[in-house]
């Protein structure tokens, strides 16, 4: 094997191989890193249910008296025969004419 081998087995190495293990290394490390923090935030979480469990929690004192408000009573209002559906009645309107204040020009 000359040197030139040698030298091109090293350039493999060194270019390929190498940038390999050090992505598989980060992504290891970040994946125990993400685990470690899914896992401390489970211990939290734990250790904070088990205080909250032993209280009862405290009913909530109502902000807005029950007095206070607006409460509208309705009331059935009886129709008129004229009133009631089906009975057609006639409305006039008047027709406004259209304003013709702007006019278009082409650019």
């Amino acid at each position: 094997m000359s040197i030139f081998g040698f030298l091109l087995i090293f350039l493999i190495l060194y270019f390929f191989v190498r940038p390999l293990i050090n992505i598989i290394l980060v992504s290891s490390k970040v994946r125990k890193q993400a685990r470690d923090m899914y896992e401390q935030f489970g211990r939290a979480e734990n250790h904070g249910s088990n205080r909250h469990n032993n209280q009862q929690p405290k009913a909530k004192k109502k902000v807005i008296d029950n007095g206070v408000g607006e409460y509208v009573d309705f009331e059935e209002v009886e129709c008129s025969q004229n009133d009631k559906p089906g009975n057609s009645k006639q409305s006039t309107y008047h027709v406004e004419q259209q304003v013709d204040d702007a006019e278009w020009e082409d650019v």
